[in-house]
This record gives C-alpha cells, structure tokens and sequence, in this order.
C-alpha cells in the first residue's frame, strides 16, 4: 500500500508543478501505471489475482480488497486522460493504453466487488463503496458520450449500482 501511495503521491505533485502538455501528462500517466503493474507482478502468489479460487482464498478478503486498491488507482490514474481521448489524442495507440487500463480496471473493480457475493457487508464499506461508485461513473460518462452503446460497459454500471444498492 505504501507503494501505491509513493506512486498516487509523485503522479499528483508532477501535475501541480505547472500546465504539461497532454503528451506530458500521458508521459507521467504512463509512467505511473507501470509502476503499479510493476507492483502487480511482484505479488506473492496467495495475492495474485489469478490464483486458483480454493476455500482458503475464498475465506481471504484480503486478495480482493488489494486486488480492487489497485485497480482503482490504475483506473484513477488514467483517467487524467479521460477528457483528451474524444478531442485531439484519438487514434493514438498510446492513448488507447490509457483507455483500455481505464475501462478494464472499472469493469474489474466492479466485477470484484460483485463476485464476492459473500463479502458483500464488508465491501460495502465507506472507502470500497467509494471505488465502486467511481467506477460505474467512469463508465457511465464513457457511455454517454459514446456514440454507440458498450455493453460491457452498460451491464458493469448495471451490476454497480445494484451492488450499492444492496440487492
């Protein structure tokens, strides 16, 4: 978690420093989503992701609360670059990176949050509602300026706003 905040911590000071460019700012984006796919990999392996599912990690929150942080934070860092990709970066395949890291971290984080049916009460905290909102928000704005419907996008806002709701 400290590595995290190392990374949220030195992307927000850049920024502030002064007005960057947009190819600027995607330098440092770009930068500081490596390091938290960088963080990714070097996980045990009862962290990963993509370890089997057994009744000992199903037990563990442990893996899907971390999972979700950093999603999250690969979602948040992106989407800096949100309110570029329709003006004058499309086509770009770097700023593409950028939106597929974006939109494939909120489905994740929604997905997560979803999946653990059982942990619902826990998750549902304050601070794990928060990253569930922000999600389905950052796919909703997608969507509605989005000429033609995703519907992945459409059914993860779906099951987010169920999810806070409680059903």
């Amino acid at each position: 978690m400290a590595t995290i905040a190392i990374v949220i911590y030195q992307l927000r000071s850049k920024m502030r420093l002064r007005r960057w460019s947009a190819s600027e700012i995607a330098m440092f984006v770009f930068q500081a989503d490596d390091q938290l796919a960088a963080l990714v990999e070097r996980l045990p392996s009862h962290l990963q992701n993509d370890e089997p599912v057994t009744p000992e990690t199903q037990a563990r929150d442990a893996k899907t609360r971390l999972a979700m942080t950093i999603l999250y934070y690969r979602l948040s860092i992106n989407r800096v670059l949100q309110t570029h990709w329709r003006d004058w970066l499309e086509g770009s395949t770097n700023y593409a990176r950028a939106r597929i890291v974006c939109f494939s971290s909120a489905v994740g984080v929604i997905h997560s949050a979803v999946a653990r049916s059982a942990d619902r009460l826990r998750l549902r905290s304050w601070d794990f509602a928060m990253v569930v909102f922000s999600a389905a928000i950052t796919l909703a704005l997608e969507v509605q300026g989005s000429t033609e419907q995703i519907s992945q996008f459409v059914e993860a806002v779906i099951a987010g706003k169920e999810f806070l709701k409680g059903s």
